[in-house]
C-alpha cells in the first residue's frame, strides 16, 4: 500500500514500520528506489524489530512482529550480535545506524516505554554519532594517504579506536555535538 500511494500521489514523506532493518529489506527493493524516484522521504520506525534487536544479545524468548521470535531469526539476530561485537559496535547501535544506509530514509524514530529505555535510545544515538564522525576521519585520513602516499593511521590499534569512539559517545550532549562539528572543520 505505501508504494502506490508514493507511486500515485504527491506525498513528501511516508513512516516505514519495521520493512527496512538489520533482519528485514523487503522495501529495499521496490518501496525504497520508488521514495527516491519520486523525491519522497522516508522515517523508518521498528528499527529493533519488537524488541528482538534492542538488546546486545537477543533473548531465548525474545519477540518479533508481537509473537515468539521463530528460531531460525534469532540465530541471524545472534550472528548479528557476534559481528557486531567482534567489530567493537553493539546489536542496537547497528539496528539504528543500518537505516541511514540507504539515501531515501532521512529519520529514524526509536520506540521506548520506560525511562532506561530514553536512555539507552540516547546513549545509541550518541554512540552512532560517535563512530560516524570517528569513520569520516578515518576516510579521510585514507584520502590523504592514498594522495600523498604518506602513511597516517588515525589510531594506534583497533582497541585504540574502540576506546576513542567509546570516549565521544560518553561526552554531554552539547559536547559531543562540538566535538564533531570541530572535527568537521579539520
Amino acid at each position: 500500500m505505501l508504494q502506490r500511494f508514493v507511486n500515485e500521489t504527491d506525498i513528501d514523506v511516508i513512516m516505514l514500520a519495521g520493512r527496512y532493518t538489520l533482519l528485514e529489506q523487503g522495501a529495499a527493493t521496490e518501496l525504497l528506489p520508488a521514495c527516491l524516484e519520486h523525491d519522497v522521504a522516508v522515517v523508518n520506525v521498528g528499527v529493533f524489530n519488537s524488541g528482538l534487536l534492542s538488546k546486545n544479545r537477543p533473548a531465548a524468548d525474545a519477540t518479533y512482529n508481537y509473537k515468539a521470535a521463530p528460531r531460525e531469526l534469532l540465530d541471524r539476530a545472534n550472528q548479528l550480535a557476534d559481528i557486531c561485537l567482534a567489530h567493537g559496535a553493539t546489536l542496537p547501535a547497528a539496528a539504528v545506524a543500518f537505516p541511514y544506509q540507504h539515501p531515501a530514509v532521512t529519520r529514524v524514530v526509536l520506540g521506548m516505554r520506560t525511562p532506561e529505555q530514553v536512555q539507552q535510545n540516547l546513549d545509541l544515538v550518541a554512540h552512532v554519532i560517535a563512530h560516524v564522525s570517528s569513520s569520516g576521519r578515518a576516510l579521510v585520513g585514507l584520502i590523504d594517504w592514498a594522495t600523498s602516499g604518506e602513511e597516517r593511521r588515525l589510531y594506534a590499534s583497533p582497541e585504540a579506536r574502540t576506546e576513542a569512539i567509546a570516549a565521544l559517545a560518553a561526552l554531554p550532549r552539547e559536547e559531543l555535538l562540538a566535538e564533531v562539528r570541530d572535527r568537521l572543520r579539520q
